[in-house]
């Protein structure tokens, strides 16, 4: 085969040779079936009917009887998305054909990339079909599943209600309020009394000045948060094939740490000499939530196979209006290997100032150096933050144990699910929950009526539950080695190991001089595992 009609470097489509004559197609029993509201009946209407023999021939021949029905059925309940699939993959691979019998021709490059974006489309629709089925219906034990999942303590919406309501009657009117929701998912209608929320702000800082000072909590009505519920158990089924790697928040099984530690694999080097290149632009956007194009939304639904009825209403009651909160952005520039006259030309046609080191990413402070101490002041001036508004209270000592645990320990675990801390600010933190939960004089803590050691025992060893620092961030750690060693399924994943261990299995990769400082503590801990 020959391919240098055009150029030395004109490419070629290698295929392998296609068998015309496969012989049947073996049958292959699919669990999404079952979901199907025709699939049960289906399958018990062939299978009552009666066959010659006994014992387990009589069942075998059932079961070969019974390929044919759900063949039939396959083709004619769930065959549309199948058959688009395989007529868009032939159109491909005709354009991709076409294509590489005429390399100069651009209206057949751009018809092949048309062809596979289509292609690709209804593949990501055909996924969904298969192994999510957002189709199948509700059912009253999903509504059940979603009120039940709702806190009794939860903040009650507008009507008063709370979820402890439903559930003290459930045995008796639960029959009744189940399929009232499941009519909704049918028709797509709800009052708007229902559908009516009330917005507490509550104020991030001391001294609100401004709406972006606030966060806004949303009341709803119970029964709104259970359909609510059952949308969301749905959606994060599919969520993953709909949104792209890189996004790490909401998505279940994806961490908002994988796109740090990518950052910081990105952003070493930047400050050496004699390197290429480079630059990176960080843009801060606050925008306001009423921009969203609901039809575009819809749109994007119905592209990828959703067929959920759901109705955007608008209400009288809160008039939305393009504007609630001013668009506005804060961007900032960072160079690596690049001149100062260059700088200066970017920073002019830019109008983009120039940030410097450690910058801020998702709340951490990141540099192209490893960590110092001084870039974990922010957890540090959280804690500090915290202690000062507890103070003046006269809290119990089991009111102090439950804020250690929810609060400053959970500040402690964001930044300790993402790197190795400082054994400074490890031995700090412990320090200052002691210092807490004891009580203070001054400056000099009071007595402590037992070792921190022993206070960071399971509750059934006579602790309290808390989790000693360096060991701590250890465990945390031993989730990262343990997604890279099993090859999770994860941007981060792949990308440490393309980057770093090159196909080589975690326990025997040797450190190269120039991987990012996280990647070789993480080596380091391979003894600890």
């Amino acid at each position: 085969m020959t391919w240098d009609t055009c150029s030395d470097h004109c490419y070629c489509v290698v295929k392998k040779v296609k068998i015309e004559v496969a012989g049947i197609k073996p049958f292959r029993y699919f669990n999404y079936w079952q979901e199907h509201d025709q699939y049960k009946s289906t399958v018990l209407n062939c299978w009552a009917r009666p066959i010659i023999g006994r014992g387990l021939n009589v069942i075998m021949g059932k079961l070969n009887r019974l390929k044919h029905c759900l063949k039939k059925f396959n083709r004619r309940e769930l065959g549309v998305i199948p058959m688009e699939f395989q007529l868009a993959k032939d159109q491909f691979i005709m354009a991709q054909n076409y294509s590489a019998a005429n390399p100069t021709d651009g209206s057949l490059i751009m018809a092949e990339k048309e062809a596979q974006r289509h292609f690709e489309m209804v593949n990501k629709r055909l996924n969904l079909k298969q192994q999510l089925q957002l189709v199948r219906p509700f059912s009253r034990k999903d509504v059940r599943d979603a009120l039940f999942s709702i806190p009794s303590v939860k903040s009650l919406g507008p009507d008063g209600y709370g979820a402890g309501f439903f559930k003290g009657l459930w045995s008796e009117i639960g029959n009744e309020i189940a399929d009232a929701i499941l009519d909704f998912f049918k028709g797509g209608l709800i009052p708007n009394e229902l559908n009516k929320t009330v917005i507490s702000l509550i104020p991030k800082i001391d001294s609100p000045s401004t709406a972006i000072d606030y966060r806004p909590i949303a009341c709803c009505n119970t029964l709104y948060k259970c359909i609510s519920k059952m949308i969301y158990s749905r959606l994060s089924e599919v969520l993953a094939c709909l949104v792209h790697d890189n996004q790490g928040a909401f998505i279940k099984n994806r961490l908002l740490a994988h796109n740090i530690l990518i950052f910081q694999d990105l952003l070493k080097g930047y400050t050496r000499k004699n390197i290429s290149a480079r630059c990176l632009i960080k843009v801060d956007l606050s925008k306001a939530y009423d921009t969203v194009d609901w039809d575009f939304v819809e749109d994007i639904l119905h592209g990828n196979g959703t067929s959920l009825k759901l109705v955007l209403e608008a209400f009288d009651e809160f008039g939305a209006a393009t504007g609630l909160s001013a668009n506005a952005s804060k961007s900032s520039i960072y160079f690596g290997g690049i001149k100062n006259e260059t700088k200066y030309d970017l920073l002019r046609l830019s109008k983009i100032a120039e940030g410097s080191f450690p910058l801020k990413y998702l709340g951490v402070n990141l540099r192209p150096t490893k960590w110092k101490a001084s870039d974990c002041e922010g957890i540090l001036s959280k804690f500090r933050k915290n202690l000062h508004g507890w103070s003046s209270r006269h809290l119990s000592f089991s009111g102090r144990c439950q804020l250690i645990h929810s609060i400053l320990l959970g500040i402690r675990n964001y930044w300790m699910g993402m790197f190795i801390l400082p054994q400074k600010i490890t031995t700090l933190i412990d320090k200052m929950c002691r210092d807490f939960l004891w009580g203070c004089n001054g400056n000099r803590s009071k007595l402590h009526f037992c070792s921190w050691e022993h206070v960071c025992l399971p509750k059934d060893h006579g602790g309290l539950g808390f989790r000693e620092g360096k060991k701590w961030n250890i465990a945390m750690m031993s989730k990262y080695i343990w997604a890279v060693s099993t090859k999770q399924d994860s941007l981060w994943v792949r990308w440490v190991n393309a980057t770093y261990m090159k196909n080589v299995d975690f326990w025997f990769v040797t450190p190269i001089p120039d991987a990012s400082w996280y990647f070789k503590k993480m080596l380091k801990l391979r003894g600890c595992c």
